[in-house]
């Protein structure tokens, strides 16, 4: 054979050879950009971006852990190849009300999907509220202060600041001129909701010594151990506003023990309680409220 018509056949196949290499690098490369991504704006008007806002990948069914991504100067958020699964997202910006997706997108890993949202803007932070956390007279260092906003655009209430108090039982968080309301808790001592006012500087006193509970109990598995990892329980009542503490009331948990306090359970009412424990899938039962026989074993 010819040198010439040699070296040509060579050549082609050469060229045959790289064709098929793209033909089947292709398509992995398009598999392998499937995102999960969108666009972060305010609420109510035009579409400005949220830039720095932090996004939350949920998986709606809990199986993928999740994962988190932060919005760019045009909020734009990326999650370049997550597990399949079907997810909602949540969205928190210092400057803005915590805002979440509805209905769950599912993702297959094959097909980039968008899941975008809107946020509101709340008031500029620049009031000090120092909230002292005492048992009796005693200063109570470690305590849990969380301010929530039930009056605000999203219609339900909304977690705004939290702080853990120091040495001296104080914490300072940094709110705008409004209500709030608070919810202070400690390890070993009840759970305490009350309203503040804030105005400018503002100091409040909270105290958490002994108050009557109105619903107790041990949490225990099937052959009786008391569980102490993880447990969390939980009172809620589907007929409650979105704007109310009361729709989701969180116990006091010690160990394995968890509280309600009579001050945090508005009565009459019928509430599903809920009990988790790390390793254990969670207990729920219904209870009425007056009237109710405290569990030992949810």
């Amino acid at each position: 054979m010819p040198v010439r018509a040699r070296r040509g056949i060579e050549a082609l196949a050469i060229l045959l050879v790289i064709l098929l290499g793209v033909s089947v690098l292709l398509p992995l490369t398009a598999a392998a950009a499937a995102q999960v991504t969108g666009f972060i704006s305010t609420c109510g008007g035009p579409a400005t971006p949220v830039p720095g806002a932090t996004v939350t990948l949920v998986d709606a069914n809990g199986i993928a852990p999740p994962a988190t991504a932060t919005t760019d100067g045009g909020g734009v958020y990326i999650f370049a190849g997550p597990p399949p699964a079907s997810y909602t997202i949540t969205a928190n910006q210092s400057a803005y009300y915590g805002a979440e997706s509805g209905t769950p997108v599912r993702f297959d890993g094959s097909v980039t999907k968008r899941i975008d949202l809107c946020m509101y803007p709340h008031g500029t932070p620049t009031s000090n509220l120092a909230v002292t956390v005492l048992n009796g007279a005693t200063p109570v260092p470690g305590a849990k202060v969380a301010a929530f906003q039930s009056t605000n655009p999203t219609n339900r209430i909304q977690l705004v600041a939290q702080g853990t108090t120091g040495t001296t039982g104080v914490v300072n968080l940094t709110l705008w001129d409004a209500t709030f309301q608070l919810r202070t808790s400690a390890a070993l001592l009840p759970t305490v909701e009350s309203t503040v006012a804030v105005s400018g500087p503002t100091s409040v006193t909270v105290n958490l010594s002994p108050v009557p509970l109105v619903l107790f109990g041990h949490v225990q598995n099937s052959s009786n151990y008391f569980l102490d990892s993880g447990v969390v329980a939980w009172l809620y009542n589907p007929l409650a506003a979105n704007t109310s503490l009361s729709r989701l009331i969180p116990g006091t948990v010690t160990a394995s023990f968890f509280q309600f306090e009579t001050a945090r359970v508005p009565s009459p009412a019928t509430y599903t309680l809920i009990v988790d424990a790390d390793g254990y899938l969670s207990s729920k039962e219904s209870i009425t409220i007056p009237g109710v026989t405290n569990p030992t074993s949810p």
